[in-house]
């Protein structure tokens, strides 16, 4: 599925947690998707076409990725919180709760939080107690503290082609520095 056609279907709701937006597809027994930081729900656009015919995908799109706007807490409790809002607010009841990257982190809670909401987990790739943030994060974060990442992403949104040059180029030396840190 292209992500123009992914993003077509968004929709927003409104919860205590603020405006929340989302992308829904399929009938059935609900799934809910939670993606990792630097994507929005459309990273799920591929599993959700398989699965479409038999389920109801949701797919949150987190504060500042995809449509839901900035929170003043943006911490994976709280990402926890939101997705429990937008599961009560469109009524979804038990859920295949799944979550990739940071989203795993952000379901993990959520099920912790709330077993009875949970028909099943699938968590891939995500990160856990003891690897929050992965290791691979460090020089993201060192460039945050040292106020250089606004600039760094406002570059990448103003050309995003340049972005997956830089980042081809830039992935050794990123996973070099990371593993130097270990």
């Amino acid at each position: 599925m292209e992500v123009s056609t992914f993003t077509a279907r968004r929709k927003t709701v409104t919860t205590q947690a603020g405006d929340i937006a989302y992308t829904e597809f399929g009938d059935g027994p609900a799934a809910l998707f939670i993606h990792g930081i630097g994507t929005s729900g459309a990273a799920w656009r591929h599993v959700i076409e398989q699965l479409a015919g038999t389920t109801r995908c949701i797919a949150v799109d987190l504060p500042v990725h995809g449509g839901t706007p900035a929170r003043a807490d943006l911490s994976v409790a709280t990402m926890a919180t939101l997705a429990r809002d937008l599961a009560d607010a469109l009524d979804l009841g038990q859920v295949d709760l799944v979550g990739a990257d940071t989203g795993g982190a952000v379901a993990q809670i959520f099920a912790a939080r709330n077993p009875a909401r949970l028909r099943t987990l699938a968590l891939t790739n995500c990160d856990t107690d003891g690897n929050f943030p992965p290791p691979e994060f460090a020089p993201i974060i060192e460039a945050a503290r040292q106020h250089q990442l606004a600039g760094a992403l406002s570059a990448i949104t103003a050309d995003p082609a340049a972005w997956h040059v830089e980042c081809a180029v830039d992935r050794e030396r990123v996973m070099s520095s990371a593993h130097s840190t270990r």
